[in-house]
């Protein structure tokens, strides 16, 4: 065998080159994707998008704070016993609370109601079971043997839970009359 003929057998050292690039980057991508070396130096900011994360693996913690909006949540996916919720006050909603109270302070049809205290002559205080500071009331005087009469209320009167009521004749005198009082919260 001549010289000439394993001379022409030979790679090239451009060849030798060109191949052992080709291996590197093949198998260094290949590395990085079975051992999840890759990370967020490797990530360009802004360039994952949602079709990109595995679900379930991202949590609050990884997103930007008010970037979620409340039509990409599901709300079936919520636990409630991790929310920062105060105890002492019941979650809000669309809530009604209301009372019938007779001229002598006894109450009934009562929907939230702890106590009804008269206090004196046409004086009421009706405490309820929740914070009604931000709710809106609404009182009317029964129509009973005491005639015609006016009533006035007054919220957030030393208690966020208290309404008071004041009841008067059509004169103005404070008289005991009986009153509907209804909270809407």
């Amino acid at each position: 065998m001549s010289i000439h003929r394993l001379a022409r057998r030979r790679p090239t050292p451009a060849l030798i080159l060109a191949c052992l690039a080709l291996f590197v980057a093949l198998g260094g991508t290949s590395y990085a994707v079975a051992t999840g070396s890759i990370g967020s130096s490797q990530i360009r900011d802004g360039s994952v998008r949602s079709i990109d994360v595995k679900d379930h693996g991202l949590r609050g913690l990884d997103l930007a704070r008010d970037t979620v909006d409340g039509e990409a949540i599901d709300e079936a996916t919520l636990d409630v016993s991790k929310l920062d919720l105060p105890e002492a006050e019941p979650p809000r909603g669309d809530v009604t609370l209301r009372v019938r109270v007779d001229p002598q302070g006894r109450e009934s049809l009562a929907r939230g109601v702890e106590d009804v205290d008269h206090l004196f002559t046409g004086y009421y205080d009706v405490t309820f079971d929740r914070d009604v500071s931000q709710c809106v009331a609404v009182a009317t005087v029964l129509d009973d043997m005491a005639g015609p009469g006016e009533i006035r209320i007054r919220q957030n009167d030393g208690s966020e839970r208290t309404v008071a009521v004041a009841t008067t004749n059509s004169a103005g005198t404070p008289t005991d009359q009986g009153f509907h009082l209804i909270v809407s919260c």
